[in-house]
């Protein structure tokens, strides 16, 4: 499993965050290159309305740390996933700021599986969305901390 789908997974579980981001929580693999619209993703929409929701994304896992073993082919490494959150752009950000707050308390310093942590790293409020209509964003990103090796 990716990290990407592991955050996924924790996130989903809560249900205090499920509640905030009626809208759904979605990967990147869910939506493939369209993202949120209303063809891949109907329930973040209400009549044309886009909901409070999320979109993870993934970016490239990277050699970090300088620890490795040439023999057993391990590397620790560094991946850093963003979480996109979205909603209408007449609802303001007091629920993303929620759900921002709430993925926080979730991801810092804890661990998914084949990681040794996930660490905050940046958060953009913000964000220009044109292709949903310039809604309310914000993309928070996590640095997950894992390992690499040869099988």
């Amino acid at each position: 499993m990716s990290y990407a789908a592991a955050i996924k997974t924790l996130l989903v579980a809560d249900a205090t965050l499920a509640a905030a981001l009626t809208g759904g929580i979605y990967s990147y693999q869910d939506t493939k290159k369209l993202g949120i619209n209303q063809v891949t993703t109907p329930l973040a929409f209400t009549a044309g309305i886009l909901k409070p929701c999320a979109l993870i994304k993934d970016r490239g896992e990277t050699p970090f740390g300088g620890i490795a073993d040439p023999n057993a082919q391990y590397v620790t490494t560094s991946q850093i996933i963003e979480i996109w959150l979205y909603d209408d752009g007449e609802a303001g950000y007091a629920t993303l700021q929620m759900a921002r707050d709430r993925i926080y308390a979730l991801l810092q310093h804890n661990r998914v599986a084949g990681s040794f942590e996930i660490r905050f790293a940046n958060i953009v409020e913000g964000v220009p969305a044109p292709e949903l209509d310039n809604p309310a964003a914000i993309r928070a990103d996590y640095q997950v901390i894992g390992r690499l090796k040869s099988t």
